[in-house]
């Protein structure tokens, strides 16, 4: 089989093609649509010894073209020195043309090229395609944008086009070209750079959303030119992004100026961002399980910060590519390389202290990131969260703040961990089941569990400061224009000043609405439980909605992101159908807005509504 038969995802990976219609078997078995084959461009010089029957048949044609003259007394130019045939590659004969062609010389306009002007001008494009027309030789030019016009013709009909005969539109073949491109520049410095910025402008925000310092942001880009493994972690998550938002990359460019170099990718939205992903992915996995020799053992902990920075960033890679599986290795790799460093600053404990930590600022920024979705992924998945938070709760509900710590550090006064801190124990005492190691708290029942944890939620809240008010609570009512959406707006909008703020209230809610679901009733007195149960669905239906405002209010990928598991609860809680839908259409915008997924939690919904409806 010759390369020029392999469908175009077969050629653009290397791969060998059976070359089966509709569909190869490549395609087929790894579940992608197949392209289809495109029909290349071939070229054949004719012009300066034409074959002895097409010699014949060329005089032949002169002579009645002479004579025509001769009767009619018109004038008939005659000039077929040279012809061009094009056929096309699958053909096996060629459809011959009895016109004739008046071709001056050949006269390329710059317009010419437009598919080429998005390719980088350094990368070498062979192109087969040569002509011998008398003294003109032309030994390379561009195939895209070749037409009968370009010869001095006037542009006949499609079906009638002696010139450039099309097996594809241009839109394919701008596609094939763009893949060859991107081929070249796979971990060139202009790709590497291109991911990297795109990194730092966007993803970097999700990892250090919780943390007290902008540790991905600021201290992990400087990094990449001595770590390789950190170089491939980045490249790979930016491409598994872009991957998702089909080459689309938000920049902070204004309508009227130009973008910077580092910005730009030629032809991004054509380019296969999944194949590039994977193949970082792979040397970020290959670097991390053979460092290099030049470390030496002083430098381990060097080392395992690198280690701990590039597994927290690829968690993020498995959660956009919903692989659950691969982001508890990775959890459970964050863990073991955590619980090395030394906790006093000599020897490593069997268990990390987040709160008593005074060391690198890598171990404490990969916690931070990863404990929340550790935490809340266990809930979604039904499974034990890894990354406990190691914190005595002695005496935790005679303190001022709900939170008695030894000589806490300026980290627990952080309103999000203190959250984070109830949630663990919300989900732990009535979530899950109790098979987590109690970490400390009173022997006390259910009752006074659940009383504790409502007072504490309560004592939070009440101590928040002024950046986690929202400033605006902006009410449909109030608004005077008609909505220019598709889908009419059904929740009030609460805008926080910050990403930050918005999801820990958004997070504050969704713990709410989990203490609602699961506070004790006493089951013998069947009125008061109907009396409880008319009551909570009032203040579940409000949290619900305070949850849905937060996301309506758009408030930032970075918070947006964090409102994926809050608003699945608000879904599962709604009854209502218009909210229900309301609440599926911000699921849907979280992840055509920010690459994240949400497709699996959709699905869950609708298949929770239709076992309702069906019990009905």
């Amino acid at each position: 089989m010759s390369p020029g038969s392999a469908c175009q995802r077969c050629r653009q990976r290397h791969i060998k093609c059976d070359a089966t219609r509709p569909s190869c078997k490549q395609c087929v078995s790894g579940k992608h649509e197949c392209p289809g084959y495109p029909e290349d461009w071939k070229f054949i010089n004719n012009g300066a010894k034409p074959p002895r029957k097409r010699q014949k048949r060329q005089s032949i044609r002169e002579a009645k073209a002479h004579d025509a003259k001769t009767s009619t007394g018109k004038i008939t130019e005659t000039n077929e020195d040279a012809f061009i045939e094009i056929r096309r590659t699958n053909t096996v004969s060629t459809s011959q043309r009895s016109e004739n062609l008046d071709i001056p010389p050949l006269d390329f306009p710059k317009a010419s090229d437009n598919a080429l002007q998005s390719l980088d001008s350094s990368i070498p494009l062979q192109v087969e395609l040569g002509f011998d027309l008398g003294d003109n030789h032309v030994n390379e030019a561009s195939v895209v944008g070749l037409q009968p016009g370009h010869f001095g013709a006037p542009l006949p009909a499609p079906e009638e086009s002696p010139g450039l005969i099309s097996s594809g539109s241009t839109g394919e073949f701008e596609m094939g070209l763009a893949a060859l491109a991107s081929e070249f520049m796979l971990e060139s410095e202009q790709e590497i750079v291109f991911l990297l910025r795109h990194y730092t402008d966007n993803l970097a925000p999700w990892l250090d959303i919780f943390g007290d310092k902008c540790f991905f942001q600021t201290c992990i880009p400087r990094l990449v030119g001595t770590h390789p493994v950190l170089k491939y972690a980045i490249a790979a998550l930016a491409a598994k992004h872009l991957s998702n938002l089909g080459g689309f990359r938000a920049t902070n460019c204004g309508p009227m100026s130009t973008l910077a170099l580092t910005e730009l990718y030629p032809s991004a939205g054509n380019v296969d961002w999944a194949f590039k992903a994977a193949s970082y992915y792979h040397q970020a996995v290959t670097n991390s399980q053979h460092p290099s020799p030049l470390y030496t053992t002083e430098a381990s902990l060097i080392l395992t910060d690198v280690a701990v920075a590039s597994n927290a960033i690829l968690t993020v890679y498995e959660m956009i590519d919903s692989n659950y599986d691969e982001f508890y290795t990775r959890i459970r790799e964050i863990k073991s390389q955590l619980v090395r460093y030394p906790n006093d600053g000599s020897i490593s404990q069997p268990t990390f202290t987040p709160f008593k930590f005074e060391g690198s600022p890598a171990a404490l920024a990969s916690y931070w990131h990863c404990m929340p979705h550790d935490l809340l992924n266990s809930y979604d998945q039904k499974r034990i969260s890894i990354l406990d938070c190691e914190i005595p709760y002695n005496g935790l509900g005679d303190s001022d703040d709900g939170l008695s710590l030894n000589e806490p550090p300026s980290m627990t006064k952080t309103p999000w961990v203190q959250l984070f801190i109830l949630i663990t124990q919300i989900i732990d005492k009535f979530a899950t089941n109790p098979s987590r190691r109690d970490h400390g708290t009173k022997d006390v029942d259910r009752n006074s569990s659940w009383d504790y944890l409502w007072n504490a939620l309560d004592r939070w809240h009440s101590q928040l400061d002024m950046q986690f008010e929202p400033y605006s609570h902006y009410k449909l009512s109030s608004h005077l224009t008609l909505s220019q959406g598709l889908v009419e707006p059904v929740f009030d909008e609460i805008l926080f000043p910050s990403p930050v703020s918005a999801a820990t209230l958004s997070y504050y809610h969704f713990a709410r609405i989990l203490l609602l679901l699961a506070k004790p009733t006493d089951q013998s007195n069947p009125q008061a439980m109907l009396l409880y149960y008319r009551e909570i669905l009032t203040d579940i239906e409000d949290h619900c909605t305070k949850i849905c405002g937060i996301a309506a209010g758009r408030p930032g990928p970075v918070a947006r992101i964090h409102s994926v598991q809050p608003l699945f609860l608000a879904g599962q809680c709604l009854v209502e159908p218009r909210l229900r839908t309301a609440v599926v259409q911000l699921l849907q915008d979280v992840e055509a807005d920010t690459g994240w997924p949400t497709a699996s939690h959709i699905s869950r919904l609708h298949q929770g509504w239709n076992r309702n409806t069906r019990t009905n």
